[in-house]
């Protein structure tokens, strides 16, 4: 459309003419408009041209807009302030923080004196691409430049900096915002007390509710589920659930996160049925389950030790992709602990199917599986694919595979990774010692005696198993044990001297029993259960006036009355007829109050 004048038209009509179609969106009227004016011979100036921008940006014409924004600076015209901030929050609406940092970049560089508003819509756009060191750096050129930043901004860069892990940045940003006298939003508040739970700083995190309390800034339900995980963190159980009735009573429960909240202080507190009690209501009220929840779910189940609930949540949770290493693991320790030999077999296979990236404790529990079922074989291959993948075994793992080969019926193997440990604990030379004396080999034997000695615990390493071969009826093995620690001048514990005398004593070899009570009694003072297996060793020797003599000692010595012990030596003195000397423990128990049992009182009428 031409205009018909009788003078030759100026810029500032095409301008008019512009802006009245910019503001109608009649937009390629207005581009006409401006051809014409070209055509004319009048060269648009940065008004004309940012009339333009401005009618672009505000009818979201953005492709015509840079396009058009790049011709302008190739004419080197800067458009003022007012027009790159309207084409930034065009962009802006549009979600294009891409574009929005290209213009921004190009402002700087045509060094166009920049406002606020300029500083903020960068900000936010660095922000939603988290570039974190670009949006500091404006975020630091806008306060030098003077200008006070708005509490949303301050809410952007303190979320990415806290969440970038740069929690000392954010943290200053928090109390610079303070001091400016901007009282922060939930969102904000929400932000810090994140950073101060990840921080396990929870008196900060709990000061921080106050400040919110003091700002009248009512919580939303992020942050109320925050401070139920830090009561949580704190073994504040009782706060925790009486936050979470809160938040129900406000009707602000609507996200399953602060159920899961809920869920892992009863989970971590052992709560395990009122951890399910939370499941059932998320339930009931149809929430579906994430794979979050499941998680959550399959460690309340295997922490109860419920086999079959642990299986069916292990089978929903694979819906969501094969369950990562924690998942497996947790399983696979349940399955050992209740002896699922074949359940742990196909688990383990299954996920090496599934190429589950194993993590350390996987591969540690794993090792331990393997040797459990005598798979020797498959436990050396998985032990050399954990060391390929970087991941090396630690002393405890170690010490626990001597264990495992000696279980598994490898010495030498068990023997070679003992000499392998740098300082091998007792536990290790106690497996040792039973292999060795399993095969008669007493050489060796004494050998790892003499290494078990000399770690701290070796003596009760030692004295254990003496225990535990008297209670399997290897007399030979506990007297070998026990025959050389004689030897070297060293004194069991008294729970192993008491097994050993009262082994003797059943198999009528008392002259033993004597010894090692005798041995026992010279060097140190000894145990209650000492004396009554002594006691119980001579009544069934038929010694009865020896026992009634070493009762007599024990009470002299101050050790309490045993009532087993008691209702024995009462009822053998009965039976060879020493009735007043019966009688007379009997009293004497009455008089210490002691309550005898049944037999004893039988035995007394």
């Amino acid at each position: 459309m031409k205009l018909q004048l009788c003078y030759q038209p100026s810029v500032v009509v095409y301008t008019i003419l512009l802006r009245i179609y910019g503001q109608v969106g009649k937009i390629q009227l207005a581009e006409q408009i401006f051809l014409e004016m070209l055509e004319a011979g009048c060269e648009p100036d940065e008004v004309a041209c940012g009339t333009m921008l401005c009618a672009h940006a505000k009818w979201g014409w953005h492709k015509d807009m840079l396009l058009f924004y790049s011709a302008v600076r190739r004419r080197d015209i800067a458009p003022p302030v007012a027009v790159y901030n309207s084409m930034l929050s065009s962009l802006r609406k549009q979600k294009l923080h891409e574009k929005v940092i290209k213009v921004w970049e190009q402002i700087l560089e045509a060094r166009v004196k920049i406002n606020g508003f300029t500083f903020t819509v960068a900000i936010g756009s660095y922000v939603k691409e988290e570039l974190i060191n670009d949006a500091l750096d404006a975020f630091a050129k806008m306060r030098k430049s003077g200008f006070i930043p708005e509490e949303v901004t301050y809410n952007l860069v303190i979320n990415l900096t806290a969440k970038h892990g740069k929690g000392d940045e954010a943290l200053r940003l928090y109390e610079e915002m303070k001091l400016q006298g901007i009282v922060p939003s939930n969102y904000t508040f929400a932000s810090i007390l994140a950073l101060h739970y990840k921080n396990d700083d929870y008196s900060k995190a709990l000061s921080l509710f106050k400040d919110m309390d003091r700002n009248s800034i009512v919580p939303d339900e992020v942050t109320y589920g925050m401070l139920v995980r830090i009561y949580g963190k704190l073994g504040l159980y009782e706060d925790a659930q009486k936050t979470f009735r809160d938040i129900e009573k406000l009707g602000l429960l609507s996200n399953e996160k602060t159920y899961w909240a809920m869920a892992q202080v009863h989970l971590n507190a052992g709560n395990y049925d009122k951890d399910l009690d939370i499941f059932d209501s998320m339930k009931s009220r149809g929430f579906e389950f994430s794979e979050f929840a499941y998680r959550t779910l399959l460690r309340c189940f295997i922490a109860k030790g419920d086999l079959g609930s642990s299986e069916i949540t292990f089978q929903a949770l694979s819906r969501f992709g094969p369950p990562d290493a924690r998942c497996c693991n947790s399983l696979l320790t349940l399955y050992n602990k209740s002896v699922s030999v074949d359940k742990a077999k196909s688990l383990i296979s299954h996920k090496r199917k599934d190429k589950v990236q194993f993590d350390e404790d996987l591969y540690k529990t794993v090792i331990e599986t393997f040797p459990r079922q005598g798979m020797v074989n498959e436990m050396e291959e998985m032990i050399e694919e954990m060391e390929n993948v970087g991941w090396t075994l630690d002393k405890n793992t170690m010490k626990s595979l001597v264990v495992m080969y000696g279980e598994a019926g490898a010495p030498k193997k068990a023997e070679y990774l003992l000499n392998t440990l740098e300082k091998p604990d007792a536990n290790s030379f106690g497996v040792m010692l039973c292999l060795y004396l399993e095969s008669g080999n007493t050489c060796k034997s004494k050998e790892i005696l003499n290494s078990l000695f000399k770690s701290t615990t070796g003596l009760s390493v030692s004295s254990r198993l003496i225990s535990k071969f008297v209670r399997e009826g290897d007399l030979v093995k506990a007297e070998f044990i026990y025959d050389y620690l004689q030897k070297l001048g060293l004194r069991l514990e008294d729970a192993a001297l008491a097994s050993i005398i009262t082994f003797y004593g059943r198999n009528g070899k008392i002259h033993k029993a004597e010894a090692a009570f005798a041995s026992a009694l010279v060097s140190s003072r000894i145990g209650t259960n000492v004396f009554s297996s002594m006691i119980d060793a001579c009544c069934k020797c038929g010694k009865v006036d020896e026992a009634n003599n070493i009762f007599r000692e024990m009470v002299e010595q101050g050790h309490s009355d045993d009532v087993v012990t008691i209702s024995i030596l009462v009822n053998d003195l009965t039976k060879h007829g020493n009735y007043q000397e019966a009688e007379s423990i009997i009293r004497d128990s009455f008089n210490q109050g002691t309550e005898l049992d049944t037999v004893a009182y039988s035995t007394f009428i």
